[in-house]
């Protein structure tokens, strides 16, 4: 890496994305810590191969407010140093081998707003309760970090009205979750899959866009469907989970939706005619319920679908002609 970096004082912002250099981080940011150090704003390097650990040479670019790392073959403990950098808004450093320690102290955190240490390493495997200080954090990425812990209660109050994306999926949490009608910026996005979630699904947010509670254990019906009223859902995954019941027919409360997955549960019932209100609908999955009586009419209204499976169910009579000449733009059916 050129040295001169570090002489560049008027440098505010420093791209180094995509590339295929074997550098080793420490020594990168010694090449930037001359002058460049102080004016630096955001350092944005992703998907390169740069090496070894976030050293405490970091503590030296105090005018950083985007530090994005994700995709390198960083690895060992970062530095607590980190934590130390007073305008600090946006953190990436996922798909990394990092270890993420509990900051020592909070004082200087109060200014994140993105927060992504997926597959990351956190210290624990307890829930992080430093997270829950992050009061404007908006973007919020724990995936597949190694948490085996309940979440606190407390956790779910932490950002009200300002959290826009949530991902807590491939962990080891359990327990159930709380009431989610609130607490989100519109077009937000939740992520809980693949965890151990467990009770009834709660009443969520008509300002979600995305909401994945897929390979969890929750139980009881999926009444809170009715309760999304003019909202921008257009992504609805509660596959393989122990949800019960008949599929409410009021799927026009959601007609934004393009994907559907109920599939491997044990829901019964015939098809509600208002799944023919879904006209954005791309992707619908109802694989392995108990699903029975004929397909309804209604369903060719959905044009725009892809993607149908509604095998291992109880479906009955002829398999509709619709089906070739409404849906002539489906690519996989079962």
């Amino acid at each position: 890496m050129p040295k001169y970096l570090g002489n560049l004082c008027s440098l505010e912002r420093l791209e180094f994305n995509n590339n295929s250099a074997v550098v080793k981080f420490p020594d990168f940011l010694h090449n930037l810590s001359g002058c460049a150090a102080l004016t630096l704003q955001g350092l944005f390097a992703r998907e390169n191969k740069f090496t070894g650990s976030l050293s405490d040479e970091i503590q030296k670019f105090s005018s950083l407010k985007y530090l994005y790392l994700s995709r390198n073959h960083l690895n060992g403990s970062i530095s607590e140093k980190l934590w130390d950098l007073p305008r600090l808004e946006y953190l990436d450093l996922s798909f990394n081998n990092l270890t993420v320690p509990s900051p020592y102290h909070l004082s200087n955190l109060s200014n994140l707003q993105l927060v992504d240490l997926r597959s990351c390493k956190l210290v624990g495997p307890r829930f992080p309760k430093w997270i829950q200080k992050l009061k404007n954090v908006t973007r919020l990425d724990l995936s597949n970090t190694g948490i085996s812990d309940t979440t606190p209660l407390e956790f779910w109050d932490m950002s009200p009205s300002f959290l826009g994306n949530l991902n807590l999926s491939s962990n080891d949490i359990s327990g159930t979750v709380p009431d989610l009608s609130s607490n989100f910026a519109n077009d937000s996005e939740i992520d809980l899959s693949s965890n151990r979630f467990s009770g009834p699904i709660p009443n969520v947010s008509s300002s979600l866009s995305s909401l994945n509670l897929s390979r969890n254990n929750f139980t009881g019906g999926i009444s809170f469907i009715c309760q999304i009223v003019d909202g921008f859902l257009s992504f609805l995954d509660l596959s393989h989970n122990s949800l019960i019941g008949q599929l409410p027919d009021c799927l026009w409360h959601i007609k934004h939706l393009e994907v559907l997955n109920l599939g491997h549960n044990n829901l019964f019932g015939r098809i509600p005619p208002s799944v023919g209100s879904l006209i954005e609908l791309k992707v619908l999955y109802l694989y392995e319920n108990d699903f029975s009586g004929e397909l309804p009419l209604s369903l060719k209204n959905c044009t725009s679908l892809k993607s149908l499976n509604l095998g291992a169910n109880k479906f009955s009579r002829n398999v509709p002609v619709w089906i070739g000449e409404n849906l002539s733009g489906c690519m996989f059916l079962s």
